[in-house]
């Protein structure tokens, strides 16, 4: 009879539905809206999402009907006010947190390096 090994959980897996809550929240959030490329430069990002859009092949892509995709697509952007959207209602708090990142990082190549 063979023996089953137990793979444990490693990284973000293995943390708390709590942490990983917390570290995921800050994805995106460090950098202030106004010095997103994205938000800086329009005609960058159109020209990202038409690229992203043309790596996926025709037969996988979610949105098979290309009206359909381009109505979604341009609801997404408008759907909450800008004052409104992840952190530009406390933009202290968000650097705030893009720092606690940033030291997370340090620590983890710190601790990995020695």
């Amino acid at each position: 009879m063979e023996a089953v090994k137990e793979e444990k959980k490693r990284g973000f897996a293995a943390m708390s539905k709590e942490a990983q809550r917390a570290i995921a929240s800050m994805g995106g959030k460090a950098v202030d809206p106004k010095n997103r490329s994205f938000s800086v430069n329009r005609e960058l990002a159109v020209a990202s999402g038409r690229k992203g859009g043309k790596a996926v092949p025709a037969e996988k892509r979610s949105f098979k009907n290309k009206e359909l995709a381009s109505k979604a697509g341009s609801k997404g952007g408008s759907a909450v006010a800008a004052q409104n959207r992840g952190w530009a209602r406390d933009p202290a708090f968000a650097k705030a947190c893009g720092k606690k990142a940033a030291e997370m990082r340090a620590a983890k190549k710190a601790a990995e390096e020695g």
